[in-house]
């Protein structure tokens, strides 16, 4: 059983980027409009099995020969328990395995065996994060990101975005090397153990370590759009309030079967 333990701290679309794609500039529907862009972020995580901005999740299930954690793309796992033979809950060592980000799965390490667990029914539990893109909290007078619970680590290359402006001095589609990393907050550098790169403000909107694809970004559009446009779950006329096709030929290529 897949359970959701937290909530993305931000969303992928700013308001602003989508009232454009539906040629609005008044604020009377700004609500809705940021109700429609949570429903579309639900919808289309859930019909792909992705995880569009980090979130928590817990896995249970009942051996480890069930080891896909089906909520991609993964960014870290953060524990793996078990119930031991007399039913008390232990903690897998995180040497015991190894942890393939991109297959969303977890593996033995080099000569560990998998611990013998209590036969019942979800008897082993993995808390882990998934996401494309990690909201990072900017301090410009540090010239510092932080991200929430998932550490990043020197010499580490990610790349930004963000769903509205950029902290000065930094730009999207560059590669960054992590520098000076403590814990959850790092700084960048253009270059291998480089200076790290300055930047004078916090930007606007939320800034990313990660991107999202332009076909996800479209497809959320599309159908914020036609819900938009389509207020009632009826027919009028012939205007259909199906999903549209091209959304879902949009993600096609990023749906995962579980």
């Amino acid at each position: 059983m897949l359970t959701q333990t937290s909530q993305p701290a931000a969303q992928p679309l700013h308001i602003d980027s989508v009232k454009r794609h539906l040629v609005i500039d008044h604020a009377d529907d700004d609500l809705l409009i940021t109700t429609l862009v949570s429903s579309a972020v639900q919808w289309v995580e859930d019909h792909c099995n992705r995880a569009l901005v980090q979130q928590g999740w817990s896995k249970n299930a009942d051996c480890f020969s069930d080891q896909a954690l089906n909520r991609l793309p993964l960014l870290s796992v953060d524990s793996v328990r078990y119930l031991d033979g007399d039913g008390v809950q232990q903690t897998m060592p995180s040497a015991d395995y190894r942890v393939l980000l991109q297959s969303g799965k977890i593996a033995l390490a080099y000569n560990a065996a998998w611990p013998s667990v209590l036969p019942a029914e979800e008897s082993i539990n993995i808390s882990f994060q998934s996401g494309y893109l990690v909201p990072l909290t900017v301090e410009f007078a540090a010239n510092t990101l932080t991200a929430n619970g998932l550490g990043f680590s020197d010499d580490q290359v990610i790349i930004l975005s963000t769903n509205h402006t950029l902290p000065a001095g930094l730009s999207n589609k560059t590669p960054y090397f992590v520098i000076n990393s403590t814990g959850s907050s790092f700084q960048l550098s253009l270059t291998q153990g480089g200076a790290a790169v300055e930047f004078t403000d916090s930007g606007t909107g939320d800034c990313f370590a990660g991107e999202l694809s332009t076909a996800i970004q479209h497809a959320l559009l599309l159908l914020i759009g036609h819900w938009y446009n389509s207020r009632e779950n009826s027919m009028v006329g012939s205007v259909s309030h199906e999903i549209p096709m091209g959304v879902e030929s949009l993600l096609q290529p990023y749906r995962v079967y579980a």
